[in-house]
């Protein structure tokens, strides 16, 4: 699947997450739910004629931390169980980033798949 379509079923799989709005490609963050997909590299696969592909879908929590805590708790495995279709889940992960200036939590769930 090329990497466009790739991104595509990411954040339409993201999507049915309630109150989870992910763009395939970067956009600025608003609210608590809206997120992007993003590639964080590609790597030769184990016999050296394919690619696999590392992928991270991120979304803001929110600007508070207990609130932001919370969010996560409520949705951060679902997003990781929808996105497994579509991916190899390795890990799902609080971050922080920079918003306008203000430092807000998200989450960032990356896994890895092949990549044509």
């Amino acid at each position: 699947m090329p990497a466009s379509n790739v991104r595509e079923a990411l954040a339409a799989a993201a999507n049915t997450v309630d109150g989870v709005k992910v763009s395939p490609r970067f956009r600025q963050y608003a609210r608590p739910g809206d997120g992007s997909v993003r590639m964080a590299g590609l790597v030769r696969d184990a016999k050296g004629f394919g690619w696999i592909a590392t992928w991270q879908v991120w979304v803001l929590a929110h600007e508070d931390l207990s609130a932001a805590e919370k969010w996560m708790d409520e949705r951060a495995v679902e997003l990781a169980e929808v996105l497994s279709e579509h991916m190899v889940v390795a890990s799902v992960a609080p971050q922080q980033l920079n918003v306008g200036g203000k430092t807000i939590a998200c989450v960032v769930i990356e896994g890895t798949r092949e990549q044509e």
